[in-house]
């Protein structure tokens, strides 16, 4: 965030206009001590080295587009926009004037395309909120496990939780599956019949096409004229890998799929690289001898 953590902004010259950083913010009309005290460490004076032009809603949204319209018509430089409604109204005033941001949830709620690309005028920090909410509700359920009902109680008027709350019974209730890093989390009913759920992690359907993909890539026409144990070498180092990567949760299925997938890749592989077709060793499972020739099992 470049107000608050780094240090952008070049000091004026004598009798140059000095940059002008409007902040607006949801809540009450009070003095923003962790703004003010981070800008004082990074070396900015107010009225010296910089104005600022505060606008606060006293927790009324709907005052908060006719706040933001005001620093746009004041020509600030930035605008810091402390929270989902205030970002919102700054959004809807302005295209071109650089926002930093404070949000709870900028994905989801569409203020920016992604994490590592924002694109437009947005930029700044944002919590995980939809990401932990599996992680949040597996420890409601360890603390509560025979709870029957869940009451949500969110702000209608903040644009991140409405979904917020709806994901949060989705998963409660175990019709929701939510896919982070790699893994789904999903919410199965217990196996032994007892009346509660646990948090189910594995990896998701992205990420085994990804794995079947990279397989293909290590296995393709093109590792034909890698010897056989040099290809075994490369596979067992990747998998390993994924492997390592997906030991937490309850993976078992997936990596079944993977081994059949690695297997009736690795076969075709062999069959291409002899012009006369290849020939595996008599009364000997295809599998097996993939086994004795080394490729690892998941």
């Amino acid at each position: 965030m470049v107000l608050l953590c780094g240090s952008s902004i070049i000091a004026p010259a004598q009798g140059d206009s000095l940059p002008k950083i409007g902040y607006l913010g949801f809540g009450a009309a009070t003095p923003p001590t962790f703004f003010q005290k981070r800008m004082r460490e990074l070396g900015y004076s107010e009225g010296k080295d910089v104005e600022v032009e505060y606008r606060f809603a006293d927790g009324r949204p709907e005052n908060l587009p006719a706040l933001a319209r005001e620093l746009v018509d004041a020509k600030v430089n930035v605008i810091v926009a402390i929270g989902d409604e205030a970002i919102v109204a700054a959004k809807n005033a302005t295209r071109t004037i650089p926002i930093a941001m404070v949000a709870c949830d900028a994905v989801t709620t569409g203020f920016v395309a992604s994490l590592a690309r924002p694109g437009g005028n947005l930029t700044g920090v944002t919590c995980l909120t939809s990401e932990l909410m599996p992680k949040r509700m597996g420890i409601f359920r360890e603390l509560l496990p025979s709870a029957s009902r869940v009451v949500v109680l969110f702000n209608p008027e903040n644009v991140s939780k409405p979904p917020e709350a709806a994901r949060t019974v989705e998963l409660a209730t175990g019709t929701e599956t939510l896919d982070f890093l790699g893994y789904s989390f999903r919410f199965e009913r217990d196996l032994k019949g007892r009346p509660w759920r646990y948090l189910n992690l594995f990896p998701s359907r992205k990420s085994m096409g990804k794995e079947r993909d990279k397989i293909r890539e290590l296995t393709c026409p093109r590792q034909g004229h890698k010897p056989v144990s040099e290809v075994i070498e490369e596979l067992n180092e990747h998998l390993r890998g994924w492997k390592n990567y997906f030991k937490i949760g309850y993976c078992r299925r997936e990596f079944r799929k993977i081994n059949y997938f690695v297997r009736r890749r690795m076969i075709q592989h062999l069959h291409r690289r002899s012009q006369r077709g290849y020939n595996l060793p008599k009364r000997i499972n295809p599998y097996a001898y993939l086994d004795q020739l080394g490729l690892m099992q998941l």
